[in-house]
């Protein structure tokens, strides 16, 4: 078989999803997540999944929020900040096993030195966020009304 014939065929049995890449290929580390997650446009962590845990909080936080107007987040906690420009950020992978993983992000935000923690678990798609802690706050915390511990 010629070498254009060989790629061509590779290419239709790949469109057929028919060439299987090997088990785990592909899968998303932790730290590759939350990289990405900085990255999410409009905001950091915009495209972020959240662990059903952190999903309930949210809705009960969104019920609080229609009844008495009080908003469930006034900044983002992914930055600890309503307004950002990330410089010099770093990640650093404080816990990694199979089901849970912790990243330390740490960065300049507008002259300000900050570290957000990141909790991750996994479920069947992959990571997602089941805590962020700002030093003051958690995300659990603040989706449960908690006040700040700062």
């Amino acid at each position: 078989m010629k070498p254009l014939a060989i790629i061509a065929m590779a290419l239709f049995m790949l469109a057929l999803g028919l060439v299987v890449a090997p088990a785990g290929a592909g899968e998303q580390t932790a730290l590759a997540y939350v990289q990405a997650r900085y990255k999410d446009k409009p905001e950091p962590g915009a495209d972020a999944r959240y662990s059903r845990r952190i999903e309930r909080l949210w809705g009960e936080c969104e019920e609080r929020e229609a009844e008495t107007g009080d908003p469930c987040m006034d900044s983002n906690l992914w930055v600890n900040a309503q307004d950002w420009e990330i410089k010099d950020q770093t990640f650093e992978q404080t816990l990694d096993d199979a089901e849970r993983a912790q990243i330390v992000s740490t960065f300049d935000n507008m002259g300000r030195a900050t570290k957000i923690t990141i909790d991750l678990s996994k479920d069947d798609d992959g990571w997602v966020i089941d805590d962020i802690g700002t030093g003051c706050d958690t995300l659990s915390g603040v989706l449960r009304a908690e006040g700040s511990i700062c």
